[in-house]
C-alpha cells in the first residue's frame, strides 16, 4: 500500500462534508476533474473504494467511514506541528475552521475576524454558517477547530465560553395587522399564520414550547428552507416569522417589512465559542480564540461604562 498524503486526506474530507464532487471543488478552489482525479489516486494508494458515486453525489463507503474518523485528527495534528515548528521563525501561521450560527455573523463575529487576520497575515480561516446543532456536531467531530453557537448544553466533549447574545423578533408585512405594534409577547402571534424558515432551527423549539406552554399551536401556513425566501413570502403577506432580529436587519431595507422585538424572556439567547475538549487546538486556533474572547470582554467593558 502506497502513502496517502495530507492534501488528498483534506480533499477526501471535504468531498464528504460538501456531499458532492463540484461543492468539494468549489470549497478546496479546484478543478473538479483534478480533484476526482486525487480521490482516485488515493484510492489507488490505499487499494480501496472510498466513495460511493450515485446521481445526487457522494457518500463514504464503510473504508472512507474509517479513513474519515482518523484523516481529521491525522490532519490536525501535522496542522499543529507545523504551526508550532512556524512560530520559532516568523509568527503565528496555520489555518482554522471556524462553524458559526448566522445571528453571530450578523454582528461582532466578521469585525472580530478581520481584526484577528490583519494581525496575523500568515493565518488563513474558513468560516460556514451552520444551525447551532451542526456547530456543535462539527467541532466534536473534528470538522472545525472553533465554533460559535447558542445556548450550549454542558457535554464532556466540549469546552464553551460566553461570547454574545441573540434576540428572537417578529417579522411582519408593513400592511400586517401586527405591523404597528413596537414591542410583542409571543402568544400575540399565535392568532396569525406562521412561516417556518427551517424546521431545524433552534428558535423553532422555543417557540413551539412556548406555545405549548400556553395551550396552544403555532399555525405554521409554510415551511421553506431559506431565510431569504421567507423574507419575500412575509413581504408578501403570507405569513409572519420569527428570526434573531440581528440577523435579518437588512430585511427591512430589502423588503417591505418591520422586525418587532419579543419581549418574552427566552427570547434572549446566550451565544457560545466552544472548542473540543478532547483535542488541543492549533497555535492559530488558540490564538483566535484568545482574540474572540478579548474581544468579548471588551464589548462588555464599553456596554458596562
Amino acid at each position: 500500500m502506497q502513502y496517502a498524503d495530507p492534501q488528498s486526506l483534506r480533499l477526501f474530507i471535504a468531498v464528504c462534508e460538501c456531499g458532492t464532487i463540484a461543492r468539494a471543488a468549489e470549497r478546496e478552489f479546484i478543478a473538479p476533474s483534478a480533484l476526482s482525479k486525487r480521490i482516485a489516486d488515493l484510492e489507488d494508494a490505499l487499494g480501496v473504494t472510498l466513495l460511493i458515486r450515485s446521481q445526487r453525489g457522494v457518500s463514504p463507503t464503510p473504508a472512507g467511514e474509517d479513513l474519515l474518523e482518523h484523516a481529521r485528527p491525522i490532519l490536525r495534528s501535522l496542522q499543529r506541528l507545523q504551526s508550532e515548528v512556524g512560530d520559532h521563525a516568523d509568527g503565528i501561521r496555520g489555518h482554522v475552521r471556524l462553524l458559526s450560527i448566522r445571528s453571530a455573523m450578523a454582528e461582532q463575529l466578521p469585525d472580530d475576524l478581520a481584526g484577528f487576520l490583519l494581525s496575523h497575515p500568515q493565518v488563513g480561516l474558513t468560516l460556514d454558517a451552520c444551525v447551532s446543532s451542526e456547530v456543535t456536531r462539527g467541532v466534536m467531530n473534528g470538522a472545525a477547530e472553533i465554533g460559535v453557537c447558542r445556548d450550549f448544553s454542558p457535554c464532556r466533549e466540549l469546552r464553551a465560553y460566553p461570547y454574545g447574545f441573540d434576540s428572537l423578533a417578529v417579522v411582519v408585512a408593513k400592511a400586517h395587522p401586527l405591523a404597528s405594534r413596537e414591542r410583542l409577547d409571543f402568544i400575540e402571534t399565535l392568532d396569525h399564520e406562521h412561516i417556518c424558515a427551517s424546521q431545524g432551527n433552534s428558535h423553532k423549539k422555543l417557540t413551539d414550547r412556548a406555545a405549548h406552554e400556553a395551550g396552544r399551536d403555532v399555525n405554521y401556513r409554510l415551511y421553506v428552507s431559506s431565510p431569504e425566501v421567507a423574507m419575500r413570502l412575509i413581504a408578501g403577506g403570507l405569513g409572519l416569522g420569527v428570526f434573531p432580529a440581528e440577523a435579518v436587519e437588512t430585511a427591512v431595507a430589502l423588503y417591505q417589512v418591520r422586525v418587532i422585538p419579543l419581549n418574552d424572556e427566552w427570547a434572549r439567547r446566550t451565544q457560545y465559542l466552544c472548542t473540543s475538549a478532547m483535542e488541543p487546538l492549533s497555535p492559530a486556533a488558540r490564538h483566535l480564540l484568545q482574540h474572540l474572547l478579548q474581544r468579548h470582554r471588551a464589548v462588555q467593558g464599553a456596554q458596562a461604562a
